[in-house]
């Protein structure tokens, strides 16, 4: 048994511990904690949850737990208690909603006796014993469920403020780039086995431009921008990778002809935001983070061993794969 199955089977004891045969009444619910210690792509589909957790419970106090790095994405929710130190506040909660803690946040949901407690290993188990693995943006709702019992279903969504769209719109003028005609493309991933060669990605833009006028704007974060510029110095490609922040990212998405690139978080907010995409994914379990919505395309090699699948991926594949009327 792996680590994270022995975390989510201890998760789901310490839960059933805690609720015991105790009824929940959402009337009673004034202090929610929200446990979601994820990288951006798992937070974007966390924004639904946080969504409907504030527009069922406006009076009540939720506090949600983040890394830095996705305060904004919280934020843009409505939420305003963002803890990123790692530290619960004092007191005790009427639910803790565990989407995926750590053995810390699972003990210390013991040690602060909150009333209910709703984990994402129950929820993993129980897909486990029935279909298998949903998407994550439906394991989520699923592991807030009990307390949005009058709340319907929604998919994540996410707006850019009026100020930093404006930003964004004045930096891809001053630079020629129109919006609705760009391609955009995400280049790097967190780990090696997730990268698209970098070569094949400068071959296609340099095809899109040349078959279909199409310019390529690339995104990314400042850890990835030298390396951007070292590999791609074609006049019809921009490097905004660093210049940007996450909801200028998901504009940047939301106006996208065409969107390109390695399973992380950019590609995340072009699924959300409905932008026809090919998505290369080298690592990763079938379905579970896969793009759901109308001219997204998946290509995943599963057959092949985990270190071959993206190198198997051709240029002329992924030109194939582009959705109708890009």
């Amino acid at each position: 048994m792996h680590s994270e199955q022995i975390l989510f089977l201890c998760s789901s004891l310490v839960s059933r511990l805690i609720n015991g045969n105790k009824i929940l009444s959402t009337e009673s619910i004034k202090k929610i904690l929200v446990i979601k210690l994820d990288e951006i792509g798992d937070m974007i589909y966390m924004l639904h949850v946080l969504e409907a957790l504030k527009e069922e419970y406006p009076e009540a106090r939720i506090d949600v737990m983040s890394r830095s790095l996705n305060k904004s994405l919280v934020e843009s929710k409505g939420m305003e208690n963002v803890i990123t130190d790692g530290n619960i506040p004092g007191g005790r909660y009427d639910v803790i909603l565990d989407m995926r803690g750590t053995w810390g946040t699972m003990f210390q949901s013991l040690l602060r006796k909150c009333r209910f407690r709703y984990d994402r290993g129950t929820i993993r188990l129980k897909n486990k014993l029935d279909n298998g693995q949903l998407h994550e943006r439906i394991t989520n709702w699923e592991i807030a469920k009990p307390i949005l019992d009058s709340a319907e279903y929604r998919d994540p969504t996410l707006s850019c403020t009026e100020e930093e769209r404006l930003e964004l719109d004045l930096t891809l003028q001053a630079t020629g780039f129109t919006k609705g005609q760009y391609a955009l493309m995400h280049t790097g991933a967190r780990d090696s086995i997730r990268r698209w060669p970098a070569e094949r990605f400068l071959e296609l833009s340099k095809r899109l431009f040349e078959q279909k006028g199409m310019r390529t704007v690339i995104c990314g974060g400042p850890e990835e921008s030298a390396e951007i510029d070292a590999n791609f110095t074609a006049d019809h490609i921009l490097n905004l990778a660093g210049e940007t922040t996450l909801l200028q990212l998901s504009d940047l998405c939301a106006h996208a002809k065409i969107f390109i690139g390695n399973e992380s978080g950019p590609l995340h907010f072009a699924v959300i935001n409905k932008t026809p995409l090919v998505g290369l994914f080298g690592a990763g379990v079938k379905d579970v983070f896969y793009p759901y919505n109308e001219n997204q395309v998946v290509l995943h090699k599963l057959e092949l061993p985990l270190e071959d699948r993206l190198k198997a991926i051709s240029v002329d594949e992924v030109w194939n794969a582009l959705p109708e009327g890009v």
